[in-house]
């Protein structure tokens, strides 16, 4: 979507009164939620920082969803075709932890998630 389509139904949503998240992994998504208004960003996993001065500065709230990781690394080694998802996570984990870190030290509001239904649940 276009910045432009992407504030337009962020302000659509606000005339009706219905709060906007977006589900944001990279650090251009994220600046491009942040500019059009959301309420908060889920995961945040590549904000850099630009982004999270954004984050600050317009009062949205992280919501990192470490839980998505910890799940990852605890049952993707038992399946073979979720390797590259685990790959992933151990490749970014440290970075990820090391940006929540910061922002909750620059004064981000950071809330708790748990992306429910991202991953299977017993």
């Amino acid at each position: 979507m276009s910045q432009a389509e992407l504030t337009a139904a962020v302000e659509e949503a606000n005339r009706r009164n219905i709060p906007v998240m977006a589900h944001a992994h990279s650090a251009a998504g994220i600046k491009a939620a942040i500019r059009a208004g959301v309420r908060s960003i889920e995961h945040g996993t590549f904000m850099d920082a630009e982004g999270l001065e954004l984050l600050i500065k317009n009062g949205v709230y992280l919501v990192p969803t470490r839980a998505v990781g910890d799940y990852c690394t605890l049952h993707f080694a038992k399946d073979p075709a979720k390797e590259k998802m685990l790959e992933l996570e151990r490749r970014i984990a440290a970075q990820f932890h090391q940006m929540i870190k910061t922002a909750i030290q620059r004064g981000a509001k950071v809330a708790v998630g748990s992306d429910l239904g991202g991953y299977e649940h017993p």
